[in-house]
């Protein structure tokens, strides 16, 4: 059926206006890779130009070739739609070969019935691609493209490693042509060396939602037609209504059904997640008020249930078990090896542990529920007095923040002096 399909849709291209084919083109762009000594070279073909995207060393790390010839697909998007390698012409042997008409039906099969007659190589030693040249009634023309297989093996093989999938392997046929410093971009045959069984399938996300939307279309097409001629009289009419009322009641009751239960959904949705997700400021405080006065924090990441800590330290064991006896904290370890700053004299360290979302943070100078605090009976007294005596007392008061004032400045001062000692020490 493909090739039934192929021949079909082959004939009736000539028939088509140019200005309807260009209406079912598919737009998209190919990934061209060619080879130097030491690397591979990334190339973009679009219909306007082809330009460079990166240069991957042959002796680099495989896993940050695999990184970035990542980083290149993802360029592509949804356009890319062949991935080809393109080899220098001069590992290609081409000629040219006059078969009987007859043989176009299924002219690979008659071509590598040739091989062994026409070249020196048989079918499994090489690789091989034809392109109609002329039509000669009773013959045909043809171009004989082929390559032995070791020559590409070893590069088949270096490009599957990397993750890469070939739809095809070209020929830059101006490979040779000049030498230039710079990488000149390949020029396709736009042959395919490459075997049927050995292509890899690439499916367009866009094709297949335009072909599902024009299955769509023509069904309900068909429908429309069938039921403009099938669905006629008073009677009809009246089941129609009949049914759109009752669809309609349906329908109604179905969005009801549906948002009770995304309302639902969402509420214990929201409640799980508050009472999984432990709360970052009860995190922030427990770690600081456990961590003795010698360790410095370089940073602190929250992710989900886990807590991450990066600082220094004059014994990171005992900061370890510190946080290990806090009910909020769990499973307090290492993360990799502890180093000694020489300069500071002090460990470094990374810290992993896993957080209780149902613990929280309780403040060690928080009284009981049953006494008052402070604040309180202060606020208390302030309110019971009566507003002569705070008139009374105004030019007294105002002498006691004077000197409160004076002392907060002072100690903002002295701390910003000891938090850029502290800053210029660690950048140094």
């Amino acid at each position: 059926m493909p090739r039934f399909l192929r021949w079909w849709t082959g004939e009736l291209r000539p028939l088509i206006p140019e200005s309807v084919k260009r209406w079912f083109e598919v737009p998209g762009d190919k990934l061209l890779i060619t080879s130097e000594a030491d690397a591979w070279l990334l190339w973009r073909s679009g219909s306007d130009a082809v330009q460079l995207l990166d240069r991957l060393s042959k002796d680099a790390d495989p896993e940050q070739s695999r990184d970035r010839l990542q980083a290149c697909l993802d360029k592509f998007q949804e356009t890319l739609t062949a991935v080809v390698y393109c080899l220098p012409d001069d590992q290609l042997l081409c000629k040219r070969l006059r078969l009987p008409m007859a043989a176009e039906a299924n002219l690979q099969q008659a071509v590598r019935f040739e091989l062994d007659r026409q070249t020196p190589f048989k079918a499994d030693e090489v690789y091989f691609d034809i392109k109609v040249v002329q039509r000669d009634a009773p013959f045909i023309d043809v171009d004989l493209f082929l390559i032995l297989r070791p020559e590409i093996e070893d590069s088949l093989q270096q490009l599957g490693r990397l993750g890469l999938n070939l739809q095809g392997v070209d020929i830059d046929h101006h490979s040779g042509s000049t030498e230039q410093q710079e990488p000149r971009p390949p020029t396709p045959l736009h042959i395919n060396l490459l075997p049927l069984e050995k292509r890899a399938h690439r499916s367009n996300r866009r094709v297949r939602i335009n072909g599902l939307l024009a299955a769509v279309a023509l069904l309900l097409l068909a429908i429309i037609m069938y039921e403009s001629l099938y669905l006629r009289g008073s009677t009809l009419q009246q089941l129609q209504q009949q049914r759109d009322a009752l669809r309609s009641e349906a329908m109604q009751v179905t969005k009801l059904e549906q948002q009770l239960e995304a309302a639902v959904d969402a509420a214990n949705f929201l409640a799980e997640q508050q009472s999984q997700s432990p709360s970052m400021l009860d995190v922030i405080a427990e770690v600081t008020r456990l961590l003795p006065a010698h360790t410095w924090i370089q940073r602190l990441q929250m992710t989900g249930k886990e807590l991450e800590l990066l600082g220094l330290s004059d014994s990171s064991q005992q900061m370890i078990e510190t946080l290990d006896a806090s009910p909020m904290f769990a499973g307090t370890s290492f993360k990799g090896t502890i180093a000694t700053d020489q300069r500071l004299h002090k460990e470094r360290f990374t810290a992993t542990a896993q957080i209780d979302p149902s613990a929280s943070f309780v403040s060690p100078n928080q009284s009981d529920d049953s006494q008052p605090s402070q604040a309180a009976m202060a606020a208390d007294q302030q309110l019971e007095s009566p507003a002569v005596d705070a008139a009374d007392d105004t030019d007294a008061g105002v002498s006691d923040n004077d000197t409160d004032a004076a002392a907060e400045r002072d100690s903002r001062d002295n701390d910003a002096t000891e938090m850029n000692e502290s800053n210029d020490a660690a950048a140094a």
